[in-house]
């Protein structure tokens, strides 16, 4: 239910010039987020999420004045995540894309192709992404739009001064234009149970973050902290399956392209 709400949060009233908007109201009976991660909760009726890409939040050390904050290394079900907690809360109205970029798989400029051309109905890939696997897979098409629609993208993408970025947090928390006129979309997601992608590897990249999987396509060394490894001594274009079964296994299909 949303309705009026003038928050009086003392970190955010004391330092910020806050008007009254309309909130969407959080009570014991909705739990926020939806999907569980490692993200940091501030004040889940700030406007502004924070999204620090291959940056942990603790070397940042910010202020709690966003409402969620914390990394986001993956294209495809880390954006996912992203995208269904933000729309589960209305009050979100402005992303910040902050930290260093992840290598390989591109995330932030990813989260912008999203945010400027949205996902292709028929493949599910992030419109002119420029990521290894950027393909939205298990979240619908509705709640690309409702993202789209609910929020303003920030983008501060390679910049990890705190200083600045606490700045733009309270920019636009004077710019609150109140929660979004629509109720909150639910979305349950089952992590990485998705359908294998193929990418075609040009240089080293980090295909799983999740599992600390990373490949040299120069060398065709694909390896892991923990788990199975493959390694061939000739080196070639590489292409990579990608699958993980209901136990979590990671699943690695290898094959040169003459």
């Amino acid at each position: 239910m949303i309705e009026n709400f003038f928050h009086q949060r003392p970190l955010i009233k004391d330092r910020l010039k806050i008007k009254m908007v309309k909130k969407f109201q959080l009570t014991e009976h909705f739990k926020w987020p939806v999907f569980p991660s490692d993200a940091k909760i501030g004040d889940p009726m700030s406007p502004v999420a924070v999204v620090t890409l291959g940056t942990e939040l603790d070397s940042l050390e910010l202020e709690p004045l966003y409402s969620i904050a914390g990394p986001c290394k993956t294209e495809n079900t880390g954006i996912e995540k992203v995208v269904v907690n933000v729309i589960s809360n209305p009050n979100i109205r402005f992303l910040i894309l902050c930290g260093s970029e992840v290598a390989g798989h591109k995330t932030g400029a990813c989260f912008v192709s999203l945010y400027e051309n949205g996902v292709d109905e028929k493949s599910n890939k992030i419109i002119n992404a420029p990521g290894a696997i950027p393909f939205i897979e298990n979240i619908p098409h509705e709640a690309i739009e409702r993202f789209r629609e609910q929020v303003k993208l920030v983008n501060l993408i390679d910049i990890v001064d705190t200083s600045k970025i606490e700045k733009t947090i309270k920019e636009y928390l004077n710019k609150d234009p109140g929660a979004f006129e629509e109720e909150p979309i639910i979305v349950e997601i089952k992590e990485l149970m998705g359908p294998s992608r193929i990418a075609i590897a040009g240089r080293e990249i980090n295909l799983l973050p999740e599992f600390n999987i990373n490949l040299d396509p120069y060398t065709g060394l694909v390896s892991a902290i923990a788990g199975d490894a493959f390694l061939t001594l000739t080196p070639f274009t590489l292409v990579v399956a990608v699958k993980t079964d209901e136990n979590k296994k990671v699943f690695l299909l290898c094959k040169s392209i003459p």
